[in-house]
């Protein structure tokens, strides 16, 4: 299993117990073996925090990996799952049964096979396909589902008979069979504080103070835009740097010189200069669609969305610098941003005060009237008038849809009953399998670099889920509460921006046609929705728009993919 994944690292550690082993492969510090009496465990990925107490960044990989033994051993396993933090996968084995689980909201990758005969878990869907001796082949259901962007925990991996691990679950697997169980609860906290804006400001500022304490192992840099987010996160993270060691946090950053719309560069050099950060800076060459056989092989299935072979560059550059760890600021929209049904949850919820005061502030931005209306009926109306409305909403996606795949399902897996739809929003990053994390990982793996989102942080996000919506969306506009929290640590010339770096003019100038028609011209597997003949016709117009592009990219994948066979 572990020589199915080289690109993993070729330093190979396996520990046997009578029921089964475990081993890991790659480099000490971010993933280890132990045994302790008649259990063993591995782990890939990091620790920041076990329990209360924080481990040595330069720990040793089995080291770690007997402390969380010690830690089992004197508790059940969920407990500790519970107090966990990091990004990290566990495999714990004792004589009676398996159990497994990855970190609260699924950064790292996890996929399982368990029956009668065994039970075979690992970072990738091929080790599990190498340690069960299946053929490998695709699942066509799971593939169409990463396509048209339905999936979830529950969908099987993209190769036949492997399965995936859902995040916040421990499984047990074991004589009597598989078992599963939730070891959080995200959605007990939500609206269990009474904390004000202001108070959260503070609490904001001691939680993301201690996310990127944890996070940092000294070569240390930030991924660094012009937006809010990575620059609030850089606010912390800089001084918390100098202060433990000795040296400056260095900010490393794409920039676009000849496509001025989305070049932040202006931008990034004046938050690298108020927190005295070394910027380092590069342009841009992959393509979206570079290498996309090679990407479907390693990830075992197509990728959506996201251009992979930028990742790899950016990160592989940054790594060629010295970097070990590169912090970003991705996840601050699923933090504080979902605000879509706010209104209508006051509403519902009887807070009628709150209410008009979100409206007031609402018209004092000059939104007008027909639009707030809009936004509260669109969260409160009936479920059977909401079922009508998101019938009617799925059909205006499916005519946006490209006129080449006109035919194809339509998913629509929104929340219909009005007193759950606020807070559906509010765990919307949980209801995805993270397909884009997967593939993160294996080029994060590559480019052997660790990538921490301290907007991830799980005491971070505990305590800002725990807000009442009122506070939570104290204001409406965009990043509200993130720029109320930012005032002071941020130079006011990025909260104040009324401009938003859109990427469409990078991209369309990055299509590469031939590439398309490579992988789209002749299949050798035809999905029995798309027109192909429309489809061709289109590349060789070579005058796609964006949303055209990006469906063809990850049908490219999709097809790069299934040619396998």
């Amino acid at each position: 299993m572990l020589r199915a994944a080289p690109h993993r690292g070729s330093e190979v550690r396996v520990v046997e117990s009578v029921r089964g082993a475990v081993g890991v492969s790659g480099d000490d510090g971010v993933r280890g073996v132990g045994r302790l009496g008649e259990r063993v465990l591995a782990f890939a990925g990091v620790i920041d925090d076990i329990v209360d107490v924080a481990l040595d960044p330069a720990s040793d990989g089995d080291a770690v990996a007997m402390v969380l033994l010690h830690e089992m051993s004197r508790g059940d396993v969920a407990s500790v799952a519970r107090r966990l933090r990091g990004s990290y996968a566990i495999v714990v084995v004792s004589p009676d049964e398996m159990v497994f689980f990855r970190d609260h909201l699924g950064f790292a990758p996890l996929f399982q096979r368990s029956r009668a005969e065994g039970a075979w878990v690992a970072t990738e869907a091929k080790q599990v396909v190498a340690g069960a001796r299946l053929r490998r082949e695709p699942d066509m259901d799971a593939v169409t589902s990463v396509f048209l962007g339905a999936t979830s925990d529950a969908t099987p991996s993209a190769l036949a008979g492997v399965d995936r691990v859902p995040r916040m679950t421990f499984v047990r697997a074991g004589r009597d069979g598989v078992s599963t169980q939730r070891y959080w609860y995200p959605e007990s906290l939500l609206e269990t504080s009474s904390m004000s804006v202001e108070e959260y400001r503070e609490e904001f500022a001691v939680g993301m103070d201690r996310a990127v304490r944890r996070m940092m192992r000294g070569p240390d840099a930030i991924s660094l835009s012009g937006g809010v987010d990575s620059p609030l996160v850089a606010s912390f993270a800089a001084p918390a740097h100098a202060a433990t060691y000795a040296s400056p946090l260095a900010s490393v950053s794409n920039v676009y010189p000849d496509q001025p719309s989305v070049d932040e560069r202006p931008y990034i050099e004046v938050v690298a200069e108020a927190l005295g950060m070394p910027a380092h800076m590069m342009v841009p060459t992959a393509l979206p669609t570079d290498d996309i056989g090679t990407w479907v092989d390693l990830f075992d299935g197509p990728y959506p969305v996201v251009s992979v072979s930028e990742s790899t560059e950016f990160y592989g550059w940054a790594r060629g610098l010295g970097y070990e760890v590169v912090l970003t600021g991705e996840l601050a929209e699923y933090l504080t941003e979902m605000s879509t049904h706010t209104l209508g949850h006051l509403l519902l919820t009887g807070r009628l005060g709150e209410l008009a005061v979100a409206m007031r502030r609402e018209r004092a931005r000059q939104v007008p009237y027909g639009r707030i209306a809009k936004r509260v009926l669109k969260s409160s109306v009936p479920t059977w008038l909401w079922r009508r409305s998101r019938s009617l909403t799925a059909a205006s996606r499916a005519r946006r849809r490209p006129q080449w795949m006109m035919d194809a399902p339509v998913e629509d897996a929104s929340t219909s009953d009005a007193r759950t739809r606020w807070q559906a929003e509010q765990l919307s990053f949980l209801a995805g399998s993270g397909v884009l994390l997967e593939a993160h990982d294996t080029v994060t793996a590559l480019c052997r670099v660790d990538v921490r989102r301290p907007f991830a942080d799980i005491d971070l996000w505990e305590s800002t889920l725990a807000l009442r919506a009122e506070v939570k969306h104290c204001d409406l506009s965009r990043k509200a509460l993130l720029r109320y929290c930012a005032r002071g640590r941020v130079p006011d010339v990025i909260l104040d921006r009324r401009d938003k770096t859109v990427f469409d003019e990078s991209l369309l100038a990055r299509i590469d046609y031939d590439a398309l028609q490579r992988w789209l011209g002749q299949p050798r597997h035809r999905l029995p929705w798309i027109d192909y003949e429309l489809l061709n016709e289109r590349i060789e117009g070579r005058s796609i728009d964006l949303l055209e592009f990006m469906w063809m990219k990850d049908l490219a994948a999709v097809h790069a993919f299934l040619d396998q066979w």
